[in-house]
């Protein structure tokens, strides 16, 4: 095409639509002619059918299967062959009656010698609705039919008795072949008209294009143009014939394009902070990626969520909220550099991708970008909080939540990837905010964050068992903890009389209940002697850690309460809520009762592990303060009825 003149390209474009709508105008016809042709056959055959009817007695419909020879059966037979040879386009005729099965009819009487004869004879009129209609008025079918006797056009009408009442139908049938040569003519001026057609574009086709090649080359020309992305310039429309229509639907075209290439670049824009959006964050992150692994280099990720933004929105308004994070946005985009890319993640929450940038690296920019929002002043309009200080401007001061993940390290995967800043950010947010925190792996038991998205985005029970062992992996003391917790957890459900429902939910809240531990820094988790108090609340953070991981995934809301709240005491001295007795969720009761017996049966920095036999022991020891008393006994109930020689001795 390239090399053809602008007028044979307008020709053969003029020919190829005026053949479109000639063809097309041609079809509808045929179409049109076909659907009339039709129409009257089947009016014809439901029609004849109907008189055929009238003429049958209501005894020729109640003949019995060993009536053939009957002289009923006889006349009703030569009446029907009297009444095709009268109907020369009848192919055949016949008459059926419903049978004592749903939708299962049965001939009765066929004019066609050509099929033995057989009253009583069965056939399923399922996929024959207008057949099963002609009980009650005339029908035909609306297009050829198919059956076990070849192609027809069928019509149908009711069998009346002396009271009226329908007791079987009459059946005419037209083989194609008739309907054939009725549209025979018509397939000839459809193909007339076709050739005709194709003439009058060729022709049309020319006499438009020697009219019009001169005047709209330089319309062409703009065409082209903007084809290939030059959207600048706009065609001369003053002229006031066709040809300036032409030209001004052409600039029409064109401001409508300039809007819309301005609307795909702004759609990379947050409309709020003027920073990237989502959409261009994970585009950019992308390039960044494969950038990296075809130079052999890293990529540093942050998320950043602002402290308690639902207090600033809440007690200040929304207008500020705004406001704020506009001046969050220009702060860390002053204080990046170049090749650094600042996004609005979501909500209070930003991300910036750090090209060339390993672990240390990332984190002491985010532990730079902290230091300089924390020390920040952020003016507000002072009305929205006292109007007495109207005209007047003041600050306030806001932290930060920081969590800082690298590539390849922690994850070689783009999901996986912001899952552990993700992971990250929610260690820093659960451990008392205000702080950096950088996502955490060991060699011999590393999760890559990429098991967490998947889980996420399928929580299916082989992902959420994938993701209790590794979670359990990271831990030295706990190695399938989970799994036995669920057992437990199981045992204790069934002891309780719980229903299926509740039952599931308990081994899935088993499997998960520590998922929190992602977050947990790995020198708590394994430290080899007793924590420290610090230490200590570092680690009561993984069941809120884990019910913020959880709530992403779908279909486990349910669980969500036995995960937060599996650290519970039934006295009120747990964590994190201190709730007390029933308050605590049921679930998460059983939870911590089968958390607690497989636990006291590891082995730790500051005690040895215990048998079954005195793991038992220190629940009922506890029962009452730590554990609900019912759920105890229900649980030892459920060991001392296991079959295998009795739980207790073989386990001591």
């Amino acid at each position: 095409m390239g090399s053809l003149s602008i007028r044979t390209k307008l020709q053969l474009i003029i020919n190829g639509l005026v053949l479109v709508i000639c063809v097309s105008t041609v079809l509808v016809f045929y179409r049109q002619v076909h659907l009339a042709v039709l129409h009257q056959i089947r009016e014809r055959l439901s029609s004849v059918a109907s008189c055929i009817a009238v003429q049958n007695q209501p005894d020729s419909i109640r003949l019995r299967p060993e009536g053939e020879s009957t002289p009923s059966y006889k006349r009703t037979k030569a009446q029907l062959r009297r009444l095709m040879a009268a109907n020369p386009e009848i192919k055949d005729i016949y008459t059926m009656r419903p049978g004592k099965k749903p939708m299962v009819w049965e001939f009765v009487v066929d004019a066609d010698d050509k099929e033995p004869d057989a009253v009583g004879e069965e056939y399923d009129v399922t996929p024959y609705p207008e057949l099963r209609a002609a009980l009650s008025r005339p029908s035909a079918e609306p297009e050829v039919i198919r059956d076990k006797w070849g192609y027809w056009i069928s019509g149908y009408a009711p069998i009346k008795d002396a009271s009226g009442r329908s007791i079987g139908i009459v059946g005419v049938a037209m083989s194609v072949d008739q309907f054939n040569q009725e549209m025979a003519g018509v397939h000839a001026i459809g193909i007339l008209a076709i050739t005709l057609a194709i003439f009058a574009s060729v022709v049309l086709g020319q006499a438009i294009c020697s009219f019009f090649t001169g005047k709209i080359s330089a319309l062409v020309e703009r065409l082209n143009a903007a084809a290939h992305g030059d959207l600048s310039t706009l065609a001369d429309d003053s002229r006031k014939d066709e040809i300036g229509d032409v030209a001004r639907a052409f600039n029409h075209l064109i401001l409508s394009l300039q809007r819309k290439d301005k609307m795909i670049r702004e759609t990379n824009t947050d409309y709020l902070t003027g920073l990237n959006n989502h959409r261009y964050f994970q585009q950019r992150l992308r390039v960044e990626l494969a950038k990296a692994d075809e130079n052999s280099t890293h990529v540093g990720l942050l998320m950043i969520d602002i402290d308690l933004f639902k207090l600033v929105n809440d007690s200040l308004g929304h207008t500020v909220g705004d406001e704020i994070l506009r001046q969050v946005a220009g702060l860390l985009m002053q204080n990046v550099a170049d090749n650094q890319t600042v996004s609005r993640y979501g909500g209070e929450e930003f991300a910036v991708i750090l090209p060339d940038t390993g672990a240390e690296e990332a984190e002491e920019t985010a532990k730079r970008l902290h230091q300089i929002i924390t020390e920040a002043s952020f003016e507000v309009q002072p009305e929205r909080v006292n109007q007495s200080k109207a005209g007047h401007h003041s600050t306030i001061a806001l932290t930060v939540s920081m969590g800082v993940a690298a590539y390849p390290l922690h994850s070689k995967k783009q999901d996986g990837l912001i899952m552990a800043a993700d992971i990250a950010l929610h260690q820093a947010k659960h451990t008392g905010r205000d702080r950096v925190c950088a996502y955490n792996t060991i060699k011999e038991a590393h999760i890559d964050p990429y098991e967490v998205y998947t889980f996420i985005h399928d929580p299916s029970k082989s992902a959420i068992e994938a993701l209790a062992a590794a979670v359990d992996a990271r831990d030295h003391y706990t190695r399938n903890h989970s799994e036995q917790v669920s057992k437990y957890a199981l045992m204790i459900g069934r002891g309780l009389g719980l229903k299926e429902g509740e039952i599931e939910l308990l081994r899935k809240a088993g499997l998960l209940h520590d998922v929190g531990k992602i977050g947990i820094p790995d020198y708590v988790l394994n430290k080899p002697s007793s924590l420290t108090k610090e230490e200590a609340g570092i680690i009561r953070t993984h069941p809120a850690m884990g019910e913020s991981i959880i709530r992403k995934s779908r279909n486990l809301d349910a669980v969500l309460p036995a995960i937060l709240h599996h650290h519970e005491r039934y006295d009120g001295k747990g964590y994190p809520a201190r709730l007390a007795g029933k308050d605590i969720p049921l679930l998460a009761r059983i939870i911590g009762v089968a958390d607690a017996f497989d636990a006291l049966q590891a082995n730790r920095p500051y005690r040895k592990s215990l048998t079954a036999q005195e793991a038992v022991n220190e629940l009922r020891k506890n029962s009452g303060m730590q554990f609900d008393p019912e759920i105890v006994e229900a649980f030892v109930s459920q060991i001392e009825l296991t079959t295998e020689s009795t739980f207790l001795d073989k386990a001591a």
